[in-house]
């Protein structure tokens, strides 16, 4: 007796979600209920230093909330990297037009003699340190 077998390419060729319930997500915020961290929803379409980046975020007033954010370290912002899709390796119902580039983190490094810091690369979802005069985006989170 023959037998069919079907296979699935659906998880290789689109963006995929994170788990039902992950984010509860409103107009300019996104809440990741795995972190109790919330997210700038929509960034900026401007690069900027590191220096600009985490002064951007400090001055940031969005969905009420005047004070509170900050530039993510780059253990916060690894937690929106979606393993399953990339180009952008983001939850794309939850961050819609997201950049698949370069994001600032807070983590600066030594590393390299200083001067560095971590961003996180939205394109796969991998993470290095470059240096901090570099133009990349920002993501707050408070």
């Amino acid at each position: 007796m023959a037998s069919l077998a079907i296979i699935s390419l659906a998880p290789f060729t689109g963006h995929a979600s994170a788990p039902a319930g992950r984010y509860a997500v409103s107009t300019d915020t996104v809440y990741d209920t795995a972190t109790r961290l919330t997210w700038q929803r929509a960034v900026s379409s401007t690069t900027r230093s590191w220096a600009d980046s985490k002064s951007y975020c400090a001055s940031l007033s969005l969905a009420g909330f005047s004070s509170g954010w900050r530039l993510p370290t780059v253990s916060e912002l690894e937690t929106l990297v979606d393993r399953t899709t990339y180009n952008p390796a983001i939850d794309s119902t939850a961050f819609p037009g997201t950049q698949s580039e370069h994001f600032w983190s807070s983590s600066s490094t030594d590393a390299a003699g200083g001067g560095d810091a971590w961003q996180v690369y939205f394109y796969g979802g991998g993470s290095d340190w470059h240096s901090q005069s570099n133009y990349y985006f920002a993501r707050c989170v408070r």
